[in-house]
């Protein structure tokens, strides 16, 4: 998935369903980079366990690094319309 396409999911989302579309889109996400790792795609698509294990990790880093994304960026637009309200050096 691109960024804004985790963010975008991550806005939109619980982590469960968040994780579903994450889910969905892994397999995808690993065949591209076979190339770099041969060994490691082998395991994740041969080895259930370990899959669930990876998805699980990095569905969750997605959703917390998205969540995080939208936190700042919601921040910074609060802390522009106040400045914009105020004034520099008023808040």
């Amino acid at each position: 998935m691109a960024d804004n396409e985790v963010t975008d999911e991550a806005r939109n989302n619980t982590v469960e369903n968040f994780k579903l579309v994450f889910d969905r889109n892994f397999p995808r996400t690993v065949i591209s980079q076979m190339d770099e790792n041969d060994t490691l795609f082998r395991r994740t698509l041969d080895d259930p366990d370990f899959q669930e294990a990876v998805k699980d990790f990095y569905g969750t880093k997605g959703y917390r690094e998205a969540s995080k994304r939208l936190m700042l960026n919601a921040f910074t637009l609060v802390y522009a319309a106040r400045l914009s309200a105020y004034g520099p050096g008023t808040l």
